[in-house]
């Protein structure tokens, strides 16, 4: 059943209400914007969304209404959604300051202690238990997803919520959306429930201590098929964490939802109880540390003239990935998407392509003014990597094309 707008959406112009401070990002759905609400002076995060047809329209509709009724301190603040025209909505959260735990991953490079992990996983425990209760599914909880608020706590943010009855498109939308944190019923088109939560949340923890879900490096379409057949995964290096923290991967990732816990159950577990005393200030020096390199990385000169460009494209995508925010480095950033990223790219980013894109023209002169340089280099690069890139690229938009989140 159609929701109507207003049950939906809030009234007001939008340009009224919000001041544009910075552009965090953009993701296959729109753009993020770091925005003051004028209303409050406040700042926000907010997304603006971009669908191709009713049907998308529709379940963007579903999860805005979804968040607006999940109302709790594990679960990303919702501000309020605005439909600017047919095919376009905004829709404002808070901003979490200090951005996502795969965010912090990237800028710190290395993973969370024990502890830090625990008091983690037990704030979105807590904000699973309190979706579950009223009968909703996350379906999308990864490591980008988890973050670190104002408030110091943690929270659930960019949600695609559905009701706990759904109809079959519905599964295949979210089988193709995140395959590398998919439960294996998901893979299997099988009747599945609350429990596909608990199975993302096991790899969300792999996640948070490796940097990146197991099976990062192999196309989606053959990790739908892996997750089913492949046993269970643990962490890189297990030898390295205690029995309570295995145990509570190996819980979670139980392949049958049957004999899976719940995240009531998981909340008692010994690994969650063993750090209950801990609070956000387990954080700070994992916040601190990831202050120190943002600053750092602010006073070190660019390595690149104003008026050069890098021979070494890799080099490039090295100097752009290294400013990039938090979902940059989803696994699954070929797969289509249903929302809008929440912490992307940073402004240098932009800026790092706007460079790329004004000086290609006077790089381009000078490699045909030296042509023995040019034939040199030019049967490694597109015979060894070009057509990889086109294979993968083409065969993922083709093979996905029809799942839709």
């Amino acid at each position: 059943m159609e929701l109507p707008d207003e049950e939906v959406f809030s009234s007001g112009n939008t340009e009224e209400l919000f001041e544009i401070k910075e552009m965090l990002g953009e993701g296959a759905f729109g753009e993020t914007f770091k925005v003051t609400y004028k209303k409050t002076g406040k700042l926000c995060t907010l997304k603006k969304l971009h669908f191709q047809n009713e049907q998308e329209i529709n379940n963007a509709k579903q999860a805005i209404l979804n968040l607006k009724q999940c109302i709790h301190p594990h679960i990303i603040k919702f501000i309020g959604a605005w439909k600017i025209s047919p095919k376009e909505i905004w829709i404002a959260t808070e901003f979490c300051e200090y951005g996502s735990i795969l965010n912090t991953y990237e800028i710190v490079k290395h993973g969370l202690s024990e502890q830090q992990l625990s008091f983690v996983l037990r704030g979105v425990l807590e904000g699973l238990i309190y979706i579950h209760s009223n009968k909703k599914i996350h379906r999308c909880i990864k490591a980008s997803n988890i973050l670190m608020n104002d408030n110091e706590d943690i929270c659930i943010g960019d949600f695609f919520i559905n009701e706990h009855e759904r109809d079959a498109d519905d599964q295949i939308q979210f089988t193709s959306n995140s395959p590398y944190w998919s439960a294996p019923e998901l893979m299997k088109d099988a009747p599945y429930d609350f429990k596909v939560d608990v199975w993302s949340l096991g790899i969300t923890a792999i996640e948070m201590l490796d940097g990146k879900p197991p099976l990062s490096g192999v196309h989606p379409m053959k990790v739908i098929w892996l997750i089913s057949e492949n046993p269970s995964p643990l962490p890189l290096n297990p030898e390295k964490y205690s029995p309570e923290l295995l145990n509570f991967i190996t819980t979670c990732l139980e392949k049958e939802p049957n004999k899976r816990s719940s995240t009531e159950e998981l909340i008692q577990h010994p690994f969650i109880k063993k750090y209950e005393s801990a609070n956000f200030d387990v954080l700070q020096p994992l916040i601190q540390e990831m202050k120190s390199i943002k600053s750092k990385n602010k006073e070190k000169p660019s390595k690149l003239k104003p008026h050069q460009i890098s021979q070494n494209d890799s080099e490039v995508d090295e100097q752009i990935q290294s400013n990039q925010q938090s979902d940059s480095k989803d696994p699954d950033a070929s797969a289509p998407k249903q929302q809008a990223k929440t912490q992307t790219k940073s402004p240098a980013k932009i800026k790092a392509k706007q460079s790329i894109k004004i000086q290609s023209k006077p790089n381009t002169k000078v490699e045909t003014k030296q042509p023995a340089k040019t034939q040199a280099k030019t049967p490694a690069k597109p015979q060894a990597k070009t057509p990889a890139k086109v294979e993968v690229k083409s065969s993922s938009n083709v093979a996905l094309k029809g799942k839709k989140k």
